[in-house]
């Protein structure tokens, strides 16, 4: 309630926490797009969705870079290099956000002078409605966009999280776990 309130003040300036506090997957919380909407808005102006199974894709192609080249470094190099693993795909998927939070800004701003002049008359409407289905469709690539990467940074993130801990990755679920552990098997001679 509050945020929508602010939402609609004009003598308020909003300093984004995006852009307060330092990346990292807990931030990404409170930014990433809601699947649903992004589903939604994808659908409705025929664009498509990032590909599915990116945050799986991600987390396995990370666990796997892990295990070649983070594990055998020594303890402070090892950290240091999962840092440096998460740390840009997770400003990505901030930075994503904020674009994608500016650009349904800018579409709002639009569609309330598309409403002001529809209220007024007059001959600039047919511009004004281009302009604004220019901006919807700017504010959906922009949310998809954030989607996707948000769901690569959470991939990445479950990944380093599981290294620092120094626990063994293993795919999320069941069913997928029991699919990568009988491949495994088979790979390493087993029945």
């Amino acid at each position: 309630m509050f945020e929508q309130d602010l939402a609609q003040a004009t003598n308020v300036i909003r300093f984004p926490v995006e852009r307060r506090v330092a990346a990292s997957v807990e931030l990404l919380d409170r930014l990433e797009p809601d699947p649903r909407e992004v589903a939604q808005v994808a659908g409705a102006l025929g664009l498509d969705l990032p590909p599915a199974g990116l945050f799986d894709r991600a987390d396995e192609e990370t666990a796997r870079h892990i295990a070649e080249q983070v594990l055998p470094l020594g303890r402070d190099e090892r950290l240091q290099a999962l840092d440096g693993l998460l740390r840009p795909v997770v400003a990505a998927a901030a930075e994503a956000c904020r674009r994608a939070r500016e650009a349904a800004n800018r579409l709002q701003e639009t569609w309330s002078a598309v409403e002001q002049a529809r209220a007024m008359g007059g001959d600039w409407m047919e511009p004004l409605e281009r302009a604004a289905e220019c901006r919807l469709r700017e504010a959906a690539a922009c949310l998809i966009e954030a989607h996707g990467r948000c769901q690569a940074a959470r991939g990445v993130g479950r990944a380093v999280e599981l290294a620092r801990r120094g626990e063994a990755w293993a795919p999320q679920g069941e069913v997928r776990a029991t699919e990568w552990l009988t491949e495994a098997g088979r790979v390493l001679g087993g029945p």
